[in-house]
């Protein structure tokens, strides 16, 4: 079985790469890569859960569902991009995380991000 978490690409040129040329791509379990043209979209069931843009931004979604697996769906390929989701006392968090892990930046589910230089903001 291989490990669905290390094929999660952290930007639109990994997953670019990744797609090598293809429309859709499976992952692992109920997990899939797959481009409308716009962008590439990492699918968990019926859930675009990372959609990466060529700007290099990208969007998170839950789609209502928090389970633990989503989460780890989201943090591999934020893990790409340096960031990570926490969740507190059941509720989740999104931020960033700086070299000190002192820098934070909180956005909503659904928010568009991109990369400014070695920081992120909400579009």
């Amino acid at each position: 079985m291989s490990n669905v978490y290390a094929n999660i690409p952290g930007s639109f040129g990994e997953a670019t790469a990744k797609l090598r040329g293809r429309d859709d791509m499976s992952l692992g379990y109920e997990t899939r890569l797959w481009t409308d043209g716009d962008a590439i979209h990492l699918r968990h069931h019926a859930t675009n859960i990372v959609s990466y843009y060529p700007d290099d931004s990208f969007t998170i979604r839950t789609g209502g569902w928090y389970s633990s697996t989503t989460k780890r769906r989201i943090n591999a390929a934020l893990a790409g991009m340096c960031m990570g989701l926490s969740s507190i006392r059941g509720e989740w968090s999104y931020h960033t995380w700086g070299r000190d892990n002192q820098n934070t930046l909180d956005f909503a589910n659904g928010d568009n991000i991109r990369r400014v230089g070695n920081d992120f903001e909400v579009k």
